[in-house]
């Protein structure tokens, strides 16, 4: 396999290469796991299998955040989503929400998650939002600082992720709602877990912080723990995430889409106070799709 050095690797790229992952994709300009179980053992099938049966643990760090922080944070925040972040999301909790641009069309579907009253972070799918939400206040208007910051979620996935997360966390992930967070420790190290993911099953993510220098950590411990429930490492299940209608930024949608068009109207609260696209969202479900 070629490596190029203008695609960069994430913390866990040599964990997840060592783990078997034979085949990538690129996102967010980073190497993404596509296949570890080689076709003539049952290939993405056999992955499926691990998800829908046991517990898997997926490499998606390019699920980039991006950090927005400061006394402006909530308002900025609003400003550049379609949904009334006010209202919406409390500290410690997390919403999928999309962003579009002036004229309607989706630039990003990320989760975003609240971990503190003034700060935000966007855990993003396959576009530059960084540099978009850096234009969008290129005067300085609101008083944020905006930065990818080094933290790196695995996913927890399948029907035994619960068992496996008791196991490391204690009872309270038990009490974790959908789309809550919980702010923890992992082996003696700083992590986030959200209730969330990818798969349509049971499951969790780990947003570990300092990912670059405690990954080598916290990778083996998961896998360790993980041994009697039969945890294997896969990749992000396309296959299952079809099942479930979620929605691949960049397959199933990308820029010239707007919400209507994918069925994601309901992400679009026109009600709101101003926000990026909102005219033209406004001028799109008057006159309807075209």
């Amino acid at each position: 396999m070629l490596i190029s050095t203008r695609i960069r690797k994430s913390p866990w790229w040599h964990l997840s290469k060592a783990a078997g992952c034979w085949a990538y994709t690129t996102y967010n300009h980073m190497y993404h796991p596509r296949a570890y179980i080689k076709p003539e053992q049952g290939g993405l099938l056999e992955e499926y299998k691990y998800l829908t049966r046991h517990v898997s643990m997926w490499d998606v760090a390019v699920e980039r955040q991006i950090q927005v922080k400061g006394p402006d944070a909530a308002a900025f925040v609003n400003y550049i989503i379609t949904r009334d972040v006010h209202t919406l999301l409390p500290p410690m909790q997390a919403r999928y929400v999309i962003l579009c641009n002036q004229y309607g069309g989706v630039i990003n579907d990320p989760v975003l998650l609240r971990v503190a009253e003034d700060e935000f972070w966007f855990s993003i799918s396959d576009s530059d939002l960084l540099l978009w939400a850096q234009g969008v206040n290129h005067t300085g208007k609101f008083n944020v600082s905006l930065n990818e910051i080094d933290v790196s979620p695995v996913q927890i996935q399948g029907p035994k992720s619960v068992d496996l997360m008791e196991k490391m966390f204690g009872e309270q992930v038990r009490g974790i709602p959908y789309y809550g967070l919980l702010r923890t420790k992992l082996n003696g190290h700083d992590v986030t877990v959200s209730r969330t993911g990818f798969s349509a099953e049971v499951g969790f993510e780990i947003y570990l912080h300092d990912a670059m220098l405690y990954a080598d950590d916290v990778w083996p411990y998961i896998l360790e723990q993980g041994e009697e429930f039969n945890l294997r490492v896969i990749a992000p299940s396309h296959i299952r995430r079809l099942e479930a209608g979620i929605l691949s930024y960049g397959q199933d949608m990308d820029i010239e889409n707007n919400p209507y068009e994918v069925r994601l109207g309901w992400q679009v609260d026109l009600n709101k106070h101003d926000f990026v696209g909102k005219q033209a969202l406004a001028q799109i479900k008057s006159e309807g799709v075209k």
